[in-house]
Formats: C-alpha cells, structure tokens, sequence
C-alpha cells in the first residue's frame, strides 16, 4: 500500500531551522546545504604560485567550512562531496609565467596527501599560449576530513582579468 506524505517545510527537531523547502512545482530547495566557492586575489598577474593554495577571496561560504586562513574546506559531516577547480595557465610572456615546454601540475588533495582520492590535473604549456586547466572531484570525506589544492608542478598564473576571476576553487555536499 503507498503512502503519501505531504509537506512544504521540513525543519530540524531541535532548533527549528529550515533543512528543506518544497513548493506548490514540486521544487525543492535546502537552505542549509555546505557549500563554497572561492578565487585567488588578483595580483596583477606575472606572480607564480606553486604549493598548497590559500584562495582569499570567498564568493560563497554556506556553513562557513572553507577557512580562507589555510586553504582547507573541512568536512562537518560524513558524506558523498563534488569539488572543482579551474585556473588560467600562462606561456612565456614574461615575469613569473610559465616557460615554453614547462608543465603545470595541480592536485585536489585530501587530508594534505597524495593517495587514492587524490585528483590530478596535468598541463603542457607552450611559448605566448593561455590555457585553463579545470579537475572536478567526488570524494567520500569523514566528518573532519579537509580536502586543499595542491600546485604540485610549475606555477598558477594569478590575475583576475580586469574584474573576472580565472582561477577558482568550490565544492559541496552531494549526499
């Protein structure tokens, strides 16, 4: 026998927040849902990058789990996450940039190491040629666990373009 549960508002037992909306369309929208998203501050661009990567300028923190101090989005809860990155690649037109024939390297790691759940990016940057290079990751992350973006090879080219920002990191709880 099929039962029918009809609600527009799902709220949590104790403190009474919203977890779920749902209206008269069938749409459904989760207010508290983790998520982030975040760039690295324009610094004119000609500065090289290599090493773990704090992105500073914060877009977007639900939950507040990314922490713009270190670099780290920690996870609040168990569960199925998406993260993606993508950055702009520079060739060889002077300053810091990336030199003809160098390559780029960058990993979306978690817990700070390289492993099983690590995704990487791999990029080969030729004279006076602009690539973006862009890793998309799902991960099964423990409550605690922290995932950070790793430049392991070579340099991010940092300008955000006259306003728009090229490079890019977020993510968010799936499920």
């Amino acid at each position: 026998m099929a039962s029918i549960l009809k609600v527009n508002t799902i709220q949590d037992a104790t403190n009474s927040n919203t977890a779920m909306t749902i209206d008269s369309s069938g749409r459904v929208t989760v207010p508290q849902q983790i998520a982030f998203a975040v760039s690295a501050t324009d610094t004119g661009g000609n500065n090289g990058i290599q090493g773990s990567i704090v992105f500073d300028k914060v877009h977007l923190n639900k939950g507040s789990h990314y922490d713009s101090s270190n670099g780290r989005f920690t996870a609040p809860v168990a569960g199925l996450y998406i993260f993606h990155f993508n950055c702009f690649v520079a060739g060889n037109t002077g300053g810091a940039q990336l030199g003809n024939g160098s390559n780029f390297g960058a990993e979306i790691q978690k817990n700070g190491t390289t492993g099983s759940d690590t995704s990487r990016a791999y990029n080969l940057v030729s004279a006076n040629n602009h690539n973006n290079v862009a890793i998309h990751s799902l991960m099964e992350l423990s409550v605690n666990d922290y995932v950070s973006l790793n430049i392991s090879s070579s340099y991010m080219y940092v300008d955000s373009g006259g306003g728009g920002d090229y490079n890019r990191f977020s993510g968010y709880l799936i499920g």
